[in-house]
């Protein structure tokens, strides 16, 4: 017969597990009705913006994204590939079935020549390969080609998305971390792109002696990934107002009245410009005769751009931390050439902390100029680039000389710092034409005259060759290089990729833009410790966890043992 008191406890266990089940159930029921989520990290790392929860959330077919970071992966590149699955993981929380991912090896292939159509296939498509060198347990260095980057695809569209940040200034796990920083930014970009029914354009100006087709040939095809690119000249009032955009880009001659109205009354609409405006004349191949006078570029914007906040000084930036130039080794007219440092060619740096210039490389410069802006409380300023804190400044006209190069630098001449050279402004302005006769201008009777502008922004640079890349003539026709490339270092500076950001906030992706702001703390194991201590550490993480289980369930048993003896003895 069971004891009274035995089955009273068992009575009680048996309601105590329907009440669980009850409870368990009401909490499963009220959680698929009430959606949410905890990010417990510190830089709440998991947690995306709203803008990033919005699209994804607002989908309505199937984006499919291909990562091409599988494999036999460095350490560097296995962690970004654990980012990229988290990141993948949040995207589909708001996204449901309409995001679907894969990491794809691209070296999978055993067959070589497949292997390489394979690589050639990826970067026509546009993703940029990396060469990396590891070391294997013996201390065997390994060489491979990684592609740390994506494909998305919606419906008949796709769009490559580079995921790595090469900073030349950055070790290879800062670089990595920068990287992850950036990832929701990334594809938040491409996958605005992909959803945008109507493609906007951008234009660049012609007809004032500005770069042509070739010289801004690596960034109009980078542009023409996202928008479409066209090129002309001022034709009348109204002739811009297609374009989300207009691009000026190193101008040589003076822009007649009736053009810089028209941009005027572009810009009074609420038209984006952006204005690379080279402060000398200068002829850079003239200095193989060892020297050359640089001459102020009076191209008569000055007024217009003073009024819209901004003056471009007559004067040429020098730089203690500036990029080189070639000068004949030894005897005359010898073939060998030896690079040297140039303080004309400045290596311009974009702030760290901005959103739009986070993690961006130092930015190559020629012959550049500098910058002051005007007080107007209705204008936000943003300084994109500026010089080191070792600078100086030459007035125009000048000479320059090559025999710069072989004098004794003394340091206290270079007693300026942080000189404005690049800016984005932003507010309401005031159109260049108040108060002035514009008959001619504004003839046509549909033409409506602003003398203020909506809200718009404009990004000023005081170097025209900033989106200047090389070209060379060849058999085969012109040969662009990659914009920021410098064939005498072989080196690629940050040019390309701040232009692009700088296009992408100023045509209507500011929120976007702002995703680049994401910072994480940069964790990084001190590798000569944990050699060190390697069979420490093995040793703990594999008999600690063995001796908290035997530990929990002595304790286990022993508490059992006591509870049920006690109830015997009763």
């Amino acid at each position: 017969m069971t004891h009274p008191k035995i089955e009273k406890q068992l009575i009680r266990s048996i309601l105590q597990f329907l009440l669980a089940c009850i409870a368990l159930i009401m909490l499963n029921y009220f959680s698929s009705s009430f959606f949410f989520r905890i990010d417990l990290t510190s830089e709440k790392k998991f947690t995306l913006k709203p803008v990033t929860k919005e699209m994804l959330s607002s989908l309505n077919d199937i984006v499919y994204i291909e990562i091409y970071l599988d494999g036999d992966l460095p350490a560097g590149f296995t962690r970004m590939q654990r980012a990229l699955t988290e990141m993948m993981n949040e995207f589909r929380v708001f996204a449901g079935k309409n995001l679907q991912f894969s990491f794809v090896n691209p070296s999978a292939d055993t067959d070589e020549q497949r292997r390489r159509k394979y690589y050639a296939d990826l970067v026509d498509r546009g993703l940029n390969p990396v060469n990396t060198h590891d070391k294997d347990d013996e201390g065997t260095v390994i060489q491979k080609l990684i592609f740390p980057g994506a494909i998305m695809r919606y419906k008949e569209y796709e769009m490559p998305v580079n995921l790595l940040r090469n900073n030349k200034n950055l070790t290879p796990d800062e670089n990595i971390h920068s990287s992850i920083e950036t990832f929701e930014y990334e594809f938040m970009l491409g996958l605005r792109n992909l959803l945008t029914e109507q493609v906007q354009s951008i234009a660049f100006l012609e007809g004032h002696g500005e770069l042509d087709e070739f010289e801004a040939g690596d960034i109009s095809r980078e542009l023409s990934r996202f928008f479409r690119i066209d090129r002309g000249t001022i034709t009348g009032p109204g002739c811009l107002d297609p374009y989300k955009a207009i691009i000026i880009a190193a101008p040589r001659k003076p822009f007649p009245e009736k053009d810089k109205f028209v941009i005027d009354q572009y810009i009074m609409q609420g038209g984006k410009v952006l204005w690379f405006l080279d402060p000398a004349l200068i002829n850079a191949d003239s200095l193989a005769a060892g020297y050359s006078i640089a001459l102020v570029n009076d191209i008569n914007l000055g007024d217009q751009l003073f009024r819209y906040g901004v003056r471009i000084n007559t004067e040429l930036l020098k730089d203690l931390s500036c990029n080189v130039i070639p000068i004949a080794a030894g005897e005359q007219n010898s073939s060998r050439f030896t690079p040297v440092p140039w303080f004309y060619y400045p290596l311009l740096l974009p702030p760290s902390g901005h959103a739009l210039t986070k993690g961006i490389d130092l930015v190559k410069s020629e012959f550049t100029g500098t910058l002051d802006t005007l007080k107007n409380a209705e204008i936000r300023k943003q300084v994109i680039l500026h010089s080191s804190a070792y600078s100086s400044t030459v007035r125009l006209p000048a000479l320059i000389s090559l025999a710069e190069v072989g004098q004794k630098t003394d340091p206290a001449t270079f007693n300026k710092q942080n000189l404005i050279v690049a800016v984005i402004l932003e507010g309401t302005f005031r159109s260049a034409f108040v108060n002035r006769m514009i008959g001619e201008f504004g003839a046509d009777p549909e033409f409506r005259f602003r003398e203020a502008s909506k809200p718009t922004t404009m990004f000023i640079c005081a170097d025209g060759d900033i989106i200047s890349n090389h070209v060379k003539n060849s058999a085969q026709g012109p040969m662009i290089s990659p914009l920021g490339y410098d064939r005498y270092t072989n080196q690629t500076f940050g040019n390309r990729e701040l232009i692009m950001n700088v296009v992408h906030y100023l045509t209507g992706n500011a929120e976007i833009s702002a995703l680049r702001s994401r910072t994480l703390r940069l964790r990084l194991i001190d590798k000569t410790r944990a050699a060190e201590q390697a069979i420490y550490w093995k040793g703990v993480n594999t008999l600690l966890p063995l001796a908290l289980v035997i530990i929990s369930g002595l304790l286990f048993s022993f508490f059992r043992r006591k509870k049920y003896a006690y109830n015997n003895a009763g």
